[in-house]
């Protein structure tokens, strides 16, 4: 018997291709486990390794004037699909042999960007599904090998003005690690390649009194969703490595300033946010950076200890 054939077409972007692997789970279970072929970026791509009945990932790299999505066409044209998802409502769904298409047109930002997709399914909202391969649990075992609680820090994000201050992380991973379920814990410090200026000074401070497992730059988004997943608590900026850890299921404390919380908070079973001030909207202020500092470390510890106690 031949298997449905699934094409899901999804983010460029880490923490939009993470929040659609909802919606990838949706379509799997309604097709009875199909061949599924994804297309994304570059960067979220290794998320989808380990996607079961994956036969294909195409890694669209993105063109001017959208030439991307033709080449994508060409390597799907000849395919009659029997369900179709795309999250980018690119013209590649509407050229294309299906049975069943799926389009995302876009969402009102008053709703969670899942809830949003799952209304594109006629479904509830379903929290993100990132299945690991066996390869990415090993290198996660030798990065972090089981010793104690730890305690995960994404400190950085995709520009200064959504980071809250290294000296605030590194405050507020002291004081979450004096007591309760995180005595003692040791520290990974997660970061993309290129970033290890944003991360040196922080894993550096924090050595000096923790073990720090400083993993800027040492994994890929799949790796690095294994080793959240060996972590009993993640501390984060609004970024795709924060939508990874809520995915995994692990408590995780979003940080938010100048942007919107209502379509990004973090998703998951154990996932929270808190910010300094009301979300302005990126064209009221730009004083990006004092919306993160207004972040107090007390408010994110209590809210991070809430976080926990409510496992």
């Amino acid at each position: 018997m031949t298997s449905a054939n699934l094409l899901f077409i999804t983010s460029n972007r880490l923490g939009d291709a993470a929040i659609s692997t909802g919606v990838l789970e949706v379509a799997r279970k309604r097709l009875m486990t199909p061949d599924v072929t994804i297309a994304c970026g570059p960067l979220p791509a290794p998320l989808f390794a380990g996607v079961p009945g994956l036969k294909r990932l195409i890694v669209l790299d993105k063109k001017k004037g959208g030439l991307h999505w033709p080449v994508l066409w060409l390597k799907t044209i000849g395919t009659y699909w029997d369900a179709v998802v795309d999250i980018r409502n690119s013209a590649v769904s509407y050229l294309v042999l299906a049975k069943k298409v799926y389009r995302f047109p876009g969402g009102p930002s008053g709703r969670q960007k899942a809830e949003q997709l799952a209304g594109m399914m006629g479904s509830l909202p379903s929290f993100g599904k990132i299945w690991l391969t066996k390869e990415a649990e090993e290198k996660a075992a030798v990065l972090l090998p089981a010793q104690g609680p730890v305690l995960a820090l994404c400190p950085t994000a995709n520009w200064s003005g959504k980071q809250w201050p290294a000296e605030k992380f590194v405050e507020a991973a002291r004081r979450l690690t004096e007591e309760g379920e995180l005595k003692g814990a040791a520290i990974a410090v997660f970061a993309a390649p290129g970033e290890e200026g944003k991360t040196a000074s922080l894993a550096a401070g924090l050595s000096r009194t923790h073990k720090v497992h400083d993993l800027t730059g040492k994994t890929d988004p799949l790796e690095a969703a294994a080793c959240l997943a060996r972590c009993n608590l993640c501390l984060a900026n609004d970024s795709g490595l924060m939508h990874i850890a809520a995915t995994m299921g692990i408590p995780t404390l979003g940080l938010f300033g100048p942007s919107n919380d209502a379509e990004y908070r973090p998703f998951g079973p154990r996932a929270g946010f808190i910010r300094g001030a009301s979300f302005l909207g990126m064209d009221k202020t730009e004083d990006y950076a004092a919306l993160m500092q207004a972040i107090g470390v007390d408010e994110a510890v209590e809210a991070a200890k809430a976080l926990l106690d409510n496992g």
